[in-house]
């Protein structure tokens, strides 16, 4: 993907056409990984209310998982819906 996109940049800019392509081969190594975001689309592309809502997923995995406590995803949350 460096080496691609290097080459696309070689010309001075990339295209639109050639940045698709290198999101679409970003998005399909990401599959193959498992580490990327797959299920949702990119950050930049996401409303406001769909980023909280995967934060708030997010918190609830973690507090399940044990990577947060109780406390800690509670104060997490009420700075959610301060937002």
């Amino acid at each position: 993907l460096i080496q691609l996109e290097t080459r696309y940049a070689a010309k001075g800019s990339i295209t639109a056409a050639e940045r698709n392509d290198l999101d679409t081969r970003l998005d399909a190594l990401d599959v193959r990984v498992g580490d990327g975001p797959a299920v949702q689309p990119p950050v930049a592309t996401q409303t406001p209310r769909v980023r909280l809502a995967a934060l708030e997923t997010a918190v609830t995995a973690a507090e399940r998982s044990g990577a947060l406590t109780r406390a800690d995803a509670a104060d997490v949350r009420v700075q959610l819906g301060d937002l």
